[in-house]
């Protein structure tokens, strides 16, 4: 059997470079799904994430959500993404979209 890591909401903020808050508020329960990517010990309030199943999902996940990250995953390999949303959140100042980002390789 596969060990798994578990993580409290700050230890994931740190890997995958959201804030915890974003985690809480708009990550769990949309793309962070509750027996998939994240348990209640004891059936009580505290939340642990699953590393291992996060790690696996992580690429479909920057295609599924509105925010935007800069992080290295495993191996080194640095994600990014400067999502602008859907054509009706066009003009939101609360997504961190930034139209003047340019990535040099």
């Amino acid at each position: 059997m596969a060990t798994l890591t578990y993580l409290t909401t700050d230890e994931l903020s740190s890997l995958i470079k959201y804030d915890p808050r974003t985690i809480r508020e708009r990550l769990k329960d949309s793309v962070l799904l509750e027996g998939v990517h994240y348990i209640r010990p004891f059936g009580g309030r505290k939340i642990l994430y699953i590393w291992e199943k996060i790690e696996a999902d992580m690429g479909s996940m920057n295609a599924h959500t509105h925010t935007n990250n800069d992080f290295r995953a495993e191996g080194g390999c640095r994600v990014i993404s400067n999502q602008l949303g859907y054509p009706g959140e066009r003009g939101r100042t609360d997504n961190g979209f930034r139209a003047d980002m340019v990535i040099e390789l």
